[in-house]
Parts: C-alpha cells; sequence; structure tokens
C-alpha cells in the first residue's frame, strides 16, 4: 500500500492512498483504480494517474506474486522473484530503453528485454516478467522460449523433446482418444516417446510437458490428412464440365482438407492418339506447365489443349503419413467440328463391390438411345487405379459386359466406358 502513515490514528475509513496489491480497493482513497489493462475503472480519456495502477500492479505481481482471474477472464498464477530483482528489470528498462511515447505493450517487451540483460535469455525472471503482464492484460502468456520438437504429423513411434527448459522436474501428457505414451524407453525429464493410439487414430492431437513454472502445448497431426467431403466440382458448386472443347479453360475445385497436407492434382493421359504427336498440347494445370502438381490450395485452372480424347483428373490430400483420394473427373475434349458425344453414358454396375468379376450394362440416353448402333464398333472398357494407370483394358461387341478374373488389387478403382461418340467413368471398389 502506499500512504499509509496518513491514515493513522484517523477517523477515516481509507487505510492508503492507493493499494498496489489490490488497485480496486475502496479502502484506498483514490480508488478503486483499475488493475487490468482496458478492464474496470480504466479511464478511456487516458488520464494517466488512474491508469498507472497497472504499472504498480504489475511490479506488486513480479515482486510479491499472486494468483487469480483479471478482467479478461484469464486466469493467472505468478510466483514473485522479489523486490530487488523487480527493482533491477524495472531500473534498466527506464534507463535503457523506455522513451517518452513508451505504452504498455511496449513496456512489456522492454522489459522483458532488460529481464534477459540480466538474468539471461531463457531465465526464470523474464519468464516471470511476462507472466506479470499477462496477469494485467497485456500481451499474451506464451512467455517462454521452450517449446517441445517433434514429428508432425504423426505417422508412427516418435520421440518428442522439450527444448529450452526451466525446469527439470517434468511430467508429460497427450490427447487421450488418439495418442499414447510408450513405457519404453521410458520418458525422462526432457523426452517423451509417442505412438498413435491404434491403427485407426487419426485427426488433431497434442503433446503437453508439465512443469512447476509453466505448461508447454504442441498441436499435432495424427495419421493421414482428411477432408471435410468428397468429388470435385466447379464455380459454386456445380459439377465438373465433362464435355469440354480444344483450347478452352476450366477451374476445377476439391473439398477442403486437414491441416498440414497438400493437394496432389493429376491429369491422366488415358490411351490417348495425341500421345506419340510431337504437335500435340496435351491438357496441362496453368501456372506448372504439368500435368502432375503438389499445391496448398484446392483450386487449379485447366488448359485443355489441342488433343481431342478423354482425359481423367484425379485429386489427392497427402502429408507423410500418406495420402486420401478426394476425387476425379473423365473428361471428353474434342473440337468444334466433331460430332456432340453423348454425354453421361448410363452404366448398371454389379456388384458393387465385387472381389471377382464385374457386370457392366450400358444405357445411352436420348438422343443416342438405342444404344446398339453405338457399338457397331465396339465399346472399350478400361480399368485404372486412382494414380490413373491403366489396370484392365478389353474390347467387346455388346452393351451387356461380364469382366471376370480382374485380378485388382484390393480398394478404389475406376471404370470408363467409350464408344464411338459417347463415354461414362464410375468408381468401383474391390474387395478380398
Amino acid at each position: 500500500m502506499i500512504g499509509e502513515e496518513l491514515f493513522i490514528g484517523t477517523s477515516s475509513n481509507y487505510i492508503s492512498l492507493r493499494n498496489l496489491q489490490n488497485p480496486k480497493s475502496i479502502t484506498a482513497s483514490e480508488g478503486p483504480n483499475p488493475n487490468t489493462y482496458h478492464g474496470d475503472f480504466w479511464r478511456s480519456d487516458g488520464e494517466p494517474h488512474n491508469n498507472s495502477t497497472i504499472l504498480s500492479h504489475w511490479f506488486y505481481l513480479l515482486s510479491e506474486g499472486g494468483s487469480g482471474t483479471n478482467d479478461n477472464s484469464d486466469l493467472y498464477s505468478v510466483s514473485g522473484i522479489g523486490m530487488e530483482k523487480a527493482a533491477n528489470i524495472t531500473f534498466r528498462a527506464e534507463i535503457v530503453y523506455f522513451t517518452s511515447t513508451t505504452n504498455y505493450n511496449s513496456a512489456r517487451t522492454l522489459t522483458i528485454q532488460a529481464a534477459k540483460d540480466i538474468y539471461g535469455a531463457n531465465s526464470i525472471e523474464a519468464l516471470k516478467v511476462c507472466q506479470a503482464w499477462y496477469a494485467v492484460g497485456v500481451g499474451s502468456n506464451n512467455c517462454s522460449d521452450t517449446y517441445i520438437s517433434g514429428a508432425d504429423p504423426l505417422c508412427g513411434i516418435e520421440t518428442y523433446t522439450l527444448v529450452d527448459a526451466l525446469s527439470t522436474n517434468i511430467t508429460w501428457s497427450v490427447s487421450t482418444n488418439n495418442l499414447k505414451i510408450l513405457p519404453f524407453p521410458s520418458p525422462t525429464n526432457t523426452t517423451v516417446t509417442v505412438a498413435p493410439k491404434d491403427v485407426f487414430s487419426n485427426g488433431i492431437g497434442y503433446i503437453e510437458a508439465h512443469t512447476p513454472l509453466q505448461t508447454i502445448h504442441k498441436e499435432i497431426w495424427v495419421g493421414s490428412p482428411q477432408s471435410s467431403s468428397s468429388g470435385l466440382s466447379s464455380y459454386g458448386g456445380t459439377p465438373v464440365d465433362t464435355d469440354v472443347y480444344m483450347n478452352s479453360y476450366d477451374v476445377i475445385f476439391a473439398p477442403d482438407i486437414s491441416d498440414g497436407a497438400q493437394y496432389e492434382w493429376k491429369i491422366a493421359y488415358n490411351n490417348n492418339s495425341c500421345l506419340n504427336d510431337p504437335n500435340a498440347v496435351l491438357p496441362y494445370f496453368v501456372g506448372y506447365g504439368s500435368n502432375h502438381i503438389f499445391e496448398s490450395f484446392g483450386q487449379v485452372n485447366i488448359a485443355w489443349g489441342n488433343c481431342s480424347g478423354t482425359f481423367t483428373v484425379l485429386c489427392y490430400a497427402v502429408n507423410s503419413c500418406g495420402d486420401r483420394y478426394l476425387g476425379s473427373e473423365m473428361v471428353d475434349v474434342h473440337g468444334l467440328g466433331d460430332p456432340e458425344p453423348c454425354d453421361d453414358l448410363i452404366l448398371n454396375v454389379y456388384p458393387n463391390p465385387s472381389n471377382s468379376y464385374l457386370h457392366v450394362n450400358i444405357i445411352a440416353p436420348p438422343p443416342c438411345d438405342p444404344i446398339d448402333p453405338l457399338i457397331s464398333s465396339g465399346v472399350q472398357v478400361i480399368i485404372y487405379d486412382l494414380q490413373g494407370n491403366v489396370e484392365y483394358s478389353e474390347n467387346f461387341g455388346t452393351s451387356d459386359i461380364t469382366i471376370e478374373n480382374m485380378n485388382l488389387n484390393q480398394g478404389n478403382h475406376i471404370l470408363n466406358v467409350q464408344t464411338t461418340t459417347g463415354q461414362s467413368g464410375q468408381e468401383i471398389i474391390v474387395v478380398e
């Protein structure tokens, strides 16, 4: 308290001029005053005497310590470093760093620097200066250079290390829904070995190191990427145009994916007659000049080139743990004088999922119906993997097709059916 002697032996209800431990006290004759920057009793007109109790309360907490909740609803707990150290830090900040324009935010930065000058860059004293400022509502509680190093994303067993720890009394914890701490090797003061909780673990997790001074938090991604949905689209969520002219352009969008992952885009050239034509301009991603790119944004601009035929656009979310299929679209590229294809032949595919054979019934919508004239020169059936590689290709002379002994790997594949004037595709699933 300040000026408590003035009220000794008087009949006043006041016991001091100011209370630095509790600036809001009504027993101080100049109170109540603010204890939180821009909190209760703060003078918006900037009146310096009233608002100076923010600095006074900061100095009290730095010297003597204290805990509670400030007017920002922030919980704080500061252990004091003593009057002498607090005075040394404040004196150096005022003599070396403060100017006539120093405000509370810059005072926080400059007193932390003064503490580092005197007691070291990663000292407890510098940590306490920062924590005391947080207690009075100035700055964040990110008060230490201490951090947890280790893999992100986490794919398997990894060791994490607490770097520049301010204490040797450290305990570790993790998000129990998707992570576990391994007992071997046993956790030390500064390291811990962590693994996914099980083979299904996926999503955001965290690792924390707890010391008597602070808790250090590290957020990580566990496992392969996730996506909010699946399927590719055009502007406004409309379907991708699968019938385009040569030398035209399209923008294609993919769904949102988890933090830390990238989009992998690929244009599969399929079995196209232009592949060996030196004058052909095959489809490519604008800005890259390539048909295979990695991109941080789920949006690409495609130039369709001057080669007619069928191309497949594929998209995945990828990180160091693996990938997730997001979607694909088969696009028919043709010239202005070419006959319009019978878009979206109707495919009745069963069983799907399948483990050995597949039946495909082809139906052409009007005006292409009936289907028989379209298959006079045959129907080509191609099955691709999700990277656009051909796994199966055969010609048929009927609209009712049975594919036996597919000999495909378990997982997702793309079935493409092409006639002389139309094509369509469908995703198929192979199971054991």
